[in-house]
């Protein structure tokens, strides 16, 4: 089986990680999410990774697809960094009234879709 990451051997990003495994029956995605924060550079990087996520899962299916395979599941684990509700929050005062942070919300609910 194989294993890619998504930093070359030059360059590692410090904020979030992901890593893909290819098994005979499943693939594996391991990430470690950045924190999205209270700043708007800590937003702006997470938004970056998060597009890079979805970027990868849509290269991932079109893959799939030309090899007729597109019903392969996938396991998605690790540090995600998000709190879809109110449940899963810890910081419940910087947390929107629905419970969630509006925009990692929204960003994982779109991505998890893929």
């Amino acid at each position: 089986d194989t294993t890619s990451t998504s930093a070359s051997a030059t360059t590692h990003d410090a904020e979030g990680r992901m890593q893909y495994l290819r098994f005979a029956t499943l693939d594996i995605l391991h990430t470690y999410v950045p924190n999205n924060g209270t700043k708007a550079e800590s937003h702006a990087r997470r938004r970056a990774f998060d597009e890079n996520v979805r970027r990868f899962l849509s290269a991932r299916q079109r893959i799939l697809e030309r090899a007729d395979d597109v019903n392969r599941p996938i396991m998605w684990l690790g540090d995600l960094n998000v709190a879809r509700t109110y449940l899963d929050g810890t910081h419940y005062r910087i947390i929107d009234s629905d419970g969630t942070t509006t925009a990692a919300a929204a960003a994982a609910t779109t991505t998890f879709a893929m």
